[in-house]
Protein backbone atom coordinates (compact mmCIF):
# COMPACT_ATOMS: atom_id res chain seq x y z
CA UNK A 1 0.00 0.00 0.00
CA UNK A 2 1.52 3.35 -0.72
CA UNK A 3 1.69 6.43 1.55
CA UNK A 4 0.90 9.64 0.64
CA UNK A 5 3.51 11.79 3.47
CA UNK A 6 3.02 14.99 4.06
CA UNK A 7 5.95 17.41 3.90
CA UNK A 8 6.86 20.26 6.37
CA UNK A 9 9.94 21.86 6.62
CA UNK A 10 12.23 22.66 9.48
CA UNK A 11 15.44 25.15 10.18
CA UNK A 12 18.75 23.97 11.41
CA UNK A 13 21.79 25.88 11.49
CA UNK A 14 24.04 25.77 8.28
CA UNK A 15 26.57 23.27 10.39
CA UNK A 16 23.95 20.53 11.85
CA UNK A 17 22.09 20.32 8.37
CA UNK A 18 24.37 17.28 6.65
CA UNK A 19 24.28 14.89 9.98
CA UNK A 20 20.68 15.74 10.67
CA UNK A 21 20.20 14.02 7.00
CA UNK A 22 22.42 11.14 7.83
CA UNK A 23 20.81 10.91 11.60
CA UNK A 24 17.42 11.96 11.91
CA UNK A 25 15.30 13.94 14.12
CA UNK A 26 15.20 12.67 17.41
CA UNK A 27 12.46 13.21 19.40
CA UNK A 28 14.17 14.12 23.02
CA UNK A 29 17.02 16.37 21.08
CA UNK A 30 14.45 18.30 19.01
CA UNK A 31 11.29 18.37 20.56
CA UNK A 32 10.04 21.87 21.07
CA UNK A 33 6.70 21.69 22.48
CA UNK A 34 4.38 19.15 24.17
CA UNK A 35 0.88 18.37 22.84
CA UNK A 36 -2.43 17.18 23.69
CA UNK A 37 -3.53 15.14 21.70
CA UNK A 38 -5.96 12.32 22.34
CA UNK A 39 -6.40 13.22 25.78
CA UNK A 40 -2.70 11.88 26.58
CA UNK A 41 0.62 14.59 26.06
CA UNK A 42 3.01 14.23 23.31
CA UNK A 43 6.38 15.46 22.60
CA UNK A 44 6.33 17.48 19.24
CA UNK A 45 8.82 18.61 16.97
CA UNK A 46 6.93 22.41 15.73
CA UNK A 47 7.52 22.53 11.71
CA UNK A 48 5.87 24.80 9.15
CA UNK A 49 3.66 23.43 5.94
CA UNK A 50 5.59 25.99 3.55
CA UNK A 51 9.28 27.62 3.81
CA UNK A 52 8.06 31.19 3.78
CA UNK A 53 5.77 30.45 7.27
CA UNK A 54 9.27 31.95 8.92
CA UNK A 55 10.23 34.73 6.72
CA UNK A 56 13.21 35.50 9.25
CA UNK A 57 14.52 31.97 8.88
CA UNK A 58 13.81 31.69 5.20
CA UNK A 59 16.09 34.84 4.22
CA UNK A 60 18.63 33.57 6.80
CA UNK A 61 22.03 32.79 5.40
CA UNK A 62 23.31 30.93 8.59
CA UNK A 63 20.37 28.54 8.23
CA UNK A 64 19.48 25.55 5.87
CA UNK A 65 15.95 24.44 5.00
CA UNK A 66 15.33 20.77 5.61
CA UNK A 67 12.18 18.96 4.07
CA UNK A 68 10.44 16.35 5.74
CA UNK A 69 8.20 13.28 5.03
CA UNK A 70 6.46 12.05 7.22
CA UNK A 71 3.10 9.66 7.25
CA UNK A 72 0.19 12.06 7.78
CA UNK A 73 -0.77 9.93 11.08
CA UNK A 74 2.06 11.67 12.74
CA UNK A 75 1.56 14.96 12.09
CA UNK A 76 -1.10 17.22 13.62
CA UNK A 77 -1.55 20.91 12.28
CA UNK A 78 -2.52 23.56 14.64
CA UNK A 79 -3.45 27.41 14.42
CA UNK A 80 0.39 29.11 16.16
CA UNK A 81 -1.98 32.35 16.45
CA UNK A 82 -3.75 30.90 19.09
CA UNK A 83 -0.88 29.07 20.65
CA UNK A 84 1.27 32.47 21.05
CA UNK A 85 -1.90 34.38 22.43
CA UNK A 86 -3.15 31.42 24.40
CA UNK A 87 0.51 31.59 26.56
CA UNK A 88 -1.21 34.31 28.74
CA UNK A 89 -5.13 33.39 27.92
CA UNK A 90 -6.07 30.18 29.01
CA UNK A 91 -9.05 29.67 27.69
CA UNK A 92 -7.63 30.63 24.05
CA UNK A 93 -4.89 27.80 24.50
CA UNK A 94 -7.92 25.49 25.07
CA UNK A 95 -9.13 26.72 21.83
CA UNK A 96 -5.56 25.77 20.41
CA UNK A 97 -5.92 21.80 21.90
CA UNK A 98 -9.54 21.87 20.69
CA UNK A 99 -8.75 22.90 16.92
CA UNK A 100 -5.62 20.77 16.38
CA UNK A 101 -5.99 18.83 13.07
CA UNK A 102 -4.98 15.94 10.97
CA UNK A 103 -2.79 16.76 8.37
CA UNK A 104 -4.47 14.39 5.63
CA UNK A 105 -7.19 16.65 6.69
CA UNK A 106 -6.15 20.13 6.68
CA UNK A 107 -7.33 22.55 4.10
CA UNK A 108 -4.73 25.29 3.20
CA UNK A 109 -6.32 28.50 4.31
CA UNK A 110 -8.34 27.22 7.59
CA UNK A 111 -5.60 28.73 9.94
CA UNK A 112 -3.83 32.31 8.82
CA UNK A 113 -0.53 31.16 10.40
CA UNK A 114 -0.32 27.22 10.85
CA UNK A 115 2.17 24.54 12.45
CA UNK A 116 2.58 21.28 11.66
CA UNK A 117 3.21 19.47 14.93
CA UNK A 118 5.63 16.32 14.28
CA UNK A 119 4.57 13.40 17.09
CA UNK A 120 7.33 11.41 15.98
CA UNK A 121 11.16 10.48 15.43
CA UNK A 122 12.25 11.25 12.13
CA UNK A 123 14.47 9.01 10.67
CA UNK A 124 17.00 9.45 7.59
CA UNK A 125 15.66 8.77 4.38
CA UNK A 126 12.49 11.08 5.28
CA UNK A 127 14.84 14.08 5.70
CA UNK A 128 16.66 15.82 2.72
CA UNK A 129 17.96 19.89 2.65
CA UNK A 130 15.76 21.58 0.53
CA UNK A 131 16.15 24.32 -1.78
CA UNK A 132 13.83 26.66 -0.12
CA UNK A 133 12.97 28.90 -2.77
CA UNK A 134 11.68 26.74 -5.27
CA UNK A 135 9.56 24.55 -2.22
CA UNK A 136 7.90 27.29 -1.14
CA UNK A 137 6.82 28.23 -4.81
CA UNK A 138 5.62 24.17 -4.98
CA UNK A 139 3.13 24.85 -2.16
CA UNK A 140 -0.34 26.31 -3.82
CA UNK A 141 -1.19 29.77 -2.08
CA UNK A 142 -0.10 31.70 0.60
CA UNK A 143 -1.56 30.80 4.11
CA UNK A 144 -2.43 34.47 5.16
CA UNK A 145 -4.58 34.75 1.88
CA UNK A 146 -5.92 31.80 1.34
CA UNK A 147 -6.69 32.04 4.91
CA UNK A 148 -8.42 35.74 4.11
CA UNK A 149 -10.01 34.52 0.99
CA UNK A 150 -11.94 31.98 2.74
CA UNK A 151 -13.66 34.29 5.21
CA UNK A 152 -14.38 36.33 3.09
CA UNK A 153 -16.21 33.77 0.87
CA UNK A 154 -17.98 32.72 4.08
CA UNK A 155 -19.26 36.06 4.58
CA UNK A 156 -20.27 36.26 1.07
CA UNK A 157 -22.61 33.40 1.59
CA UNK A 158 -24.30 35.07 4.38
CA UNK A 159 -24.48 38.87 3.02
CA UNK A 160 -24.08 39.43 -0.29
CA UNK A 161 -22.64 43.07 -0.04
CA UNK A 162 -20.18 42.23 2.52
CA UNK A 163 -17.54 43.18 -0.28
CA UNK A 164 -18.99 46.95 -0.50
CA UNK A 165 -19.06 47.21 3.12
CA UNK A 166 -15.58 45.96 3.48
CA UNK A 167 -14.49 48.80 0.75
CA UNK A 168 -16.38 51.35 3.02
CA UNK A 169 -15.02 50.34 6.38
CA UNK A 170 -11.09 50.43 4.88
CA UNK A 171 -11.76 53.76 3.32
CA UNK A 172 -13.47 55.02 6.50
CA UNK A 173 -10.24 54.05 8.53
CA UNK A 174 -8.41 56.36 6.03
CA UNK A 175 -9.91 58.90 6.22
CA UNK A 176 -9.10 58.55 10.15
CA UNK A 177 -5.81 58.59 9.49
CA UNK A 178 -5.77 61.34 7.19
CA UNK A 179 -5.23 59.73 3.87
CA UNK A 180 -8.40 60.52 2.24
CA UNK A 181 -11.88 62.79 2.63
CA UNK A 182 -15.32 61.24 2.59
CA UNK A 183 -17.64 63.72 0.40
CA UNK A 184 -21.39 63.30 0.56
CA UNK A 185 -24.08 62.66 3.09
CA UNK A 186 -23.21 59.48 4.92
CA UNK A 187 -26.55 57.75 5.45
CA UNK A 188 -27.28 53.73 5.01
CA UNK A 189 -28.17 53.33 1.17
CA UNK A 190 -25.97 56.33 0.25
CA UNK A 191 -23.24 56.20 -2.11
CA UNK A 192 -20.44 58.89 -0.75
CA UNK A 193 -17.26 59.15 -2.46
CA UNK A 194 -13.38 58.67 -0.39
CA UNK A 195 -10.87 61.08 -2.39
CA UNK A 196 -7.41 61.14 -1.63
CA UNK A 197 -4.61 64.02 -2.57
CA UNK A 198 -3.97 62.47 -6.06
CA UNK A 199 -7.20 63.05 -7.21
CA UNK A 200 -8.04 59.72 -7.11
CA UNK A 201 -11.36 58.34 -5.41
CA UNK A 202 -14.12 55.55 -4.93
CA UNK A 203 -17.84 55.32 -5.17
CA UNK A 204 -19.40 53.07 -2.70
CA UNK A 205 -22.70 52.72 -1.15
CA UNK A 206 -23.03 53.32 2.58
CA UNK A 207 -23.63 49.90 4.76
CA UNK A 208 -27.10 49.24 6.09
Amino acid sequence: MVINMVNVYYYVLNQLADDIVFSGLSMSKWAGREVMIGGSPKKCIITMLNPRDDMLLYKSPDHACIRISIPPEYCMIADKCLYEIGKTEPKVMKMYWDNLIPANEYRLGTFVKPEALVTATVIPGRIAIADRKADALSVIGDNTELYLNNHIESLKDKQEDIKNELLYHYYKAKVVAGKCVMLGTDAPGNKVIFADQSGGYMAIDTPF
